[in-house]
């Protein structure tokens, strides 16, 4: 399932795409640029929807630094005043007021678009579903989580909740997710702090991974739902991750 980033630094309509595109997509909405750039540094992102008013220093900032980190990435932007965006380079203007049959055309026609460049871009990622155990502790006998990784890049990888295995349910592996990320997450702050994770594809031979907390999203009912991480050390894990997004 492709991951649409929201960017709504201006708080008027995120929420409402974010519910419209959910269904479809997976979908992670963000209120200011720095957060939006620790979600795009996991490359799990397909495409940018952003509303902006008028063309200012930290929206010329946030668009140089995504393109810089991801030059394939479409972005779209929503604006009622776009004669004064013309300067802005390779983003897609949407106007606004919308339909919301023509934004859901124009963001398939997008992702469609993306889905016939080189697979070896940055923004190449899969969808998977591997065990992944994660802990805050670099000692490889501590285990502070065992989740479901369901989504790998070069860059970064998504968590949920474990599926649950024989003598296991659901609801548990829900518990386990939420008490550890309320733990290294107090109150939904993004953990700074390493996390060691080891995805499990072969038991003698996991993939040993350090990275750092880059989003968590939580669900209607306001628990933690998914959470994202981006590498501490990408070039040193790259080639064995690249050869499984190729493997599958």
């Amino acid at each position: 399932m492709p991951n649409i980033l929201i960017v709504d630094q201006l708080q008027q309509t995120g929420a409402l795409m974010k519910s419209m595109l959910n269904n479809y997509y997976g979908v992670s909405l963000s209120e200011d640029f720095p957060e939006a750039m620790k979600k795009l540094e996991t490359a799990l992102f397909d495409l940018v929807l952003m509303e902006v008013e008028r063309l200012n220093a930290d929206t010329e900032k946030f668009l140089k630094q995504a393109k810089e980190l991801l030059p394939n990435l479409p972005v779209l932007i929503l604006t009622e005043h776009q004669e004064s965006l013309q300067s802005i380079q390779s983003v897609k203007m949407i106007a606004r007021p919308f339909r919301c049959a023509s934004l859901m055309s124009t963001i398939y026609d997008s992702l469609s678009a993306q889905d016939t460049t080189n697979t070896e871009s940055v923004t190449f990622h899969r969808a998977l579903t591997y065990t992944v155990e994660i802990s805050a502790s670099a000692r490889a006998t501590e285990c502070g989580l065992k989740c479901s990784l369901t989504d790998l890049s070069h860059q970064g990888f998504m968590v949920e909740p474990a599926i649950p295995g024989p003598g296991r349910s659901a609801e548990n592996d829900r518990t386990e997710f939420q008490n550890f990320f309320k733990t290294i997450c107090p109150e939904g702050r993004i953990h700074s702090k390493p996390l060691y994770a080891n995805i499990i594809i072969k038991e003698q031979e996991p993939i040993a991974l350090n990275s750092r907390m880059a989003f968590v999203e939580r669900g209607a009912d306001d628990v933690f739902k998914r959470a994202g991480l981006s590498f501490l050390e990408p070039s040193k894990q790259n080639n064995r991750l690249m050869e499984l997004l190729k493997q599958n």
